[in-house]
């Protein structure tokens, strides 16, 4: 009898442990979860998030450890345990993903388990899909508690939050994979979603939580830490790199779970995808030893140690024009050079987001400062690049041209660029401008923008490449070239 009773203290015990402690209701719903280190971490962030004390989250870790597990079905359930009357989004990158949450959630909620835990929050034992009779509702893209104002709506990217009211928005990996990640069209809709439809409908005290993988820097993370200070970041790489967060408290060099993915498992995926083992596993979508354009191929040289016969040369430039208003278009982007003995050397960079009348008179009035009548100014025919063509033409007497874009896409392009790149021919003579060149060429395609890759690309195409049209393949002036 002594030996049952101790039992079912016990069970008394943990259940009114599990109704304030997070992971403790996670140990107990979940019997077959497998708690790491990296749990706990977890758990105490999403406690603070429950308790109000973190009022905007981001998680950042690898696939399959744990966080949407956590995040994104255990921590609803468990707010709604303790508070009812909770208003809860939970948004996913299409519709019957995030319908495979409000499931999952469903059920936790239905056990008898979360039951013995949080009595008082039930659902409706039928499913209805309308409130026309006046029931509670219980279908696929939302359920209501009973005897209570808090639901729980998951909806897919870009599907409406229309007359709902939210508290705690919870934002699951909106991005599916690298072609969505790699399209600004898309990043673009993803962030006009997120402004004009998901944060419209939160109010002063709402709460937000983002838990994804990084896919690339211009991601919705990255949009939202740009102009946001306020969230609060948990980074759990697959691999520690470096002792810069106290949480962790692994050795460098020690994988995240072991126990489910081995170091050597990383260490294969690493090898045979670097980028996407940098980015999705490790959190950091710019690489530090650079992505296709390697530091080490950009050199900055001191005036000084140019030679003389350089500034002998003709020089001349490279435009990437934007497109659009000044406050929502890209930069454009105004390489200059000159070419001497095979190298090139940059002299310039200048980039800013202008409206169509200004990029006129910036590449004006540039030109007068950098080039002189021989010099050519090579125009990517994009966006205004062709409406700058032929303004210019008509009102100036620049020897401004259409740029003759090769044939393959602009990642093609630019690798054709590394047999170039890759002999150190390119020099970048001593100014202001180098840092920002050379580390938005590096992040290059993963950066935000890539003006300083295009111009850059543009320059070695246009004095040492040259396309065979018959064959739609690149080969240098220098000799024979074997793409990468």
């Amino acid at each position: 009898m002594t030996k049952k009773r101790d039992i079912v203290a016990n069970e008394l015990f943990i259940r009114e442990a599990a109704q304030y402690d997070f992971l403790t209701f996670v140990k107990y719903t979940k019997l077959d979860f497998s708690i790491n280190w990296h749990h706990r971490v977890l758990a105490d962030k999403l406690q603070q998030f429950a308790e109000g004390k973190i009022k905007k989250l981001m998680i950042f870790m690898p696939p399959q450890t744990g966080k949407s597990e956590m995040s994104t079905r255990r921590l609803p359930s468990f707010i709604l345990g303790q508070n009812p009357n909770t208003r809860i989004a939970v948004c996913a990158y299409n519709s019957p993903f995030a319908r495979g949450f409000n499931r999952d959630i469903q059920r936790i909620i239905t056990d008898q388990r979360y039951k013995n835990v949080f009595p008082n929050t039930s659902l409706n034992e039928k499913n209805v899909s309308t409130d026309a009779k006046g029931g509670y509702l219980k279908n696929a893209d939302i359920f209501e508690i009973v005897g209570y104002k808090g639901y729980l709506i998951t909806v897919g990217i870009g599907g409406p939050l229309t007359g709902k009211t939210v508290d705690i928005g919870i934002i699951d990996d909106p991005i599916k994979d690298s072609m969505e990640a790699n399209s600004k069209v898309y990043r673009d809709r993803l962030w006009d979603w997120y402004e004009n439809v998901f944060k419209t409908r939160l109010h002063n005290n709402s709460q937000q939580l983002v838990t994804l993988t990084r896919w690339h820097e211009d991601d919705l993370a990255g949009r939202i830490l740009a102009i946001d200070k306020e969230f609060e970041v948990l980074v759990l790489p697959a691999i520690k790199e470096s002792d810069t967060n106290e949480l962790d408290i692994r050795q460098i060099g020690e994988a995240l779970w072991p126990e489910k993915h081995s170091l050597e498992r990383y260490s294969e995926i690493r090898q045979n995808s670097p980028r996407t083992f940098t980015s999705l596993y490790q959190q950091r979508p710019a690489p530090i030893e650079g992505n296709i354009i390697k530091k080490e191929y950009l050199q900055i040289i001191d005036y000084e140690d140019v030679p003389d016969e350089v500034f002998d040369q003709t020089p001349h430039s490279t435009v990437d024009t934007a497109f659009g208003t000044k406050e929502n278009n890209d930069p454009s982007g105004m390489l200059y050079y000159y070419k001497y003995d095979n190298c090139l050397y940059l002299f310039d960079y200048f980039e800013k987001r202008l409206e169509f009348p200004d990029l006129l008179k910036a590449i004006e009035q540039k030109a007068k400062t950098n080039l002189n009548s021989k010099s050519k100014i090579y125009v990517e025919p994009k966006a205004s690049g062709k409406s700058v063509v032929q303004t210019m033409k008509r009102a100036t007497t620049l020897n401004i041209v259409e740029y003759e874009m090769p044939s393959g896409s602009k990642l093609e392009r630019i690798t054709a660029c590394l047999d170039v790149l890759s002999t150190k021919r390119v020099y970048l003579i001593k100014g202001h401008w180098n840092r920002s060149f050379i580390e938005s060429c590096t992040v290059f395609p993963n950066g935000a923008h890539d003006e300083p890759a295009d111009t850059l690309g543009m320059a070695i195409h246009k004095e040492f490449l040259k396309e065979d049209r018959g064959r739609r393949s690149v080969t240098t002036v220098l000799g024979s070239y074997r793409p990468y």
